[in-house]
């Protein structure tokens, strides 16, 4: 599974929708939609920030390893 797989079943795991998702890392819902498509990746400060929201590392969102 990639980052962007990943991301959405974090995402949908926590129950975020994505524009709830988008204000908690200071961005908008279509940033989200990208990163969750694979058309975008994160910075390392939202990486960081979406990681801790999902209660994961970025390492198990890049990689799957924890």
């Amino acid at each position: 599974m990639n980052f962007s797989e990943k991301l959405k079943t974090f995402r949908l795991k926590e129950g975020y929708t994505q524009a709830e998702l988008a204000s908690l890392i200071g961005t908008d819902r279509s940033s989200i939609s990208k990163y969750e498509s694979g058309l975008v990746v994160p910075d390392m400060y939202k990486a960081v920030k979406l990681a801790r929201i999902m209660r994961t590392t970025c390492e198990e969102l890049a990689n799957g390893k924890e």
